[in-house]
């Protein structure tokens, strides 16, 4: 991997944080349209419109979709799902192909997941036709493009549905100094140095973080004495794509 990333196409990639692009009401009302539907049929055709409503826009030669109403290509190990492929983009051939139904389940896959299939898959077709980039690697930046243009592709009220984060608010004055003085009467048992502290904003009610499949990481432990350190998951999501012929 150390190896890939030393790559002049790897750092061009990762030098390129998104493409230039304004979407039309078209382009968001397919993009909502393919979020709705199950149907392979229906999401060929609205993925193939899509894909060539942004092409002519980036000027890329044009890409075909093909949905296979069969379940992703996947492996088992020892009874449990070791690997999966939820797409492909065959570089010569200059297409995308896409499974509709679950790896192991066979169930129709989520509209989300479909669409974020998609796109990965047409950003390696921009890669090489928009930026000139051959390998079309995994970077930082390839996976930054994606979230940006998904952003632009979704319908504006679905946007303005999303929870904005609260509005950030300063410390109360002088609470550092405050906590300070306490910690530094409660190991001393002098009563005379424990001060009040100033009220705080009042708590504010906090969203459930999201579950996502990855490994656990766990902070350095506090220094606190007989206070064993809180640990807390840090999600990261991982796929696996194909991106060669």
């Amino acid at each position: 991997m150390a190896a890939r990333r030393s790559t002049p196409d790897f750092e061009k990639s990762n030098r390129i944080p998104s493409l230039p692009y304004k979407p039309g009401e078209a382009e968001r009302m397919l993009t909502l349209s393919l979020l709705a539907t199950e149907s392979p049929e229906k999401r060929q055709e609205i993925s193939q419109s899509l894909l060539d409503a942004l092409s002519r826009n980036f000027k890329v030669p044009l890409v075909r979709v093909r949905v296979d109403h069969k379940p992703q290509p996947h492996k088992m190990h020892a009874g449990r799902l070791a690997y999966k492929e939820y797409g492909a983009y065959y570089l010569e051939d200059e297409v995308i192909r896409i499974a509709n139904l679950t790896a192991v389940k066979g169930k129709v896959v989520a509209g989300k997941t479909f669409l974020d299939t998609l796109i990965h898959e047409y950003m390696h077709h921009l890669d090489r036709k928009l930026l000139g980039i051959p390998s079309t690697p995994h970077s930082a930046g390839f996976y930054r493009r994606i979230e940006i243009l998904k952003g632009q592709l979704m319908p504006k009220d679905r946007q303005s549905r999303k929870n904005p984060a609260p509005p950030w608010q300063p410390p109360p004055v002088n609470l550092t100094g405050a906590l300070e003085t306490a910690r530094a009467a409660a190991r001393t048992g002098n009563p005379e140095e424990k001060t009040s502290l100033p009220a705080a904003h009042p708590a504010r009610e906090k969203s459930p973080a999201k579950e996502k499949s990855g490994h656990q990481e766990t902070p350095p432990p506090r220094r606190r004495k007989k206070r064993p350190a809180e640990t807390h998951p840090l999600a990261q999501l991982s796929f696996s794509f194909k991106n060669d012929s």
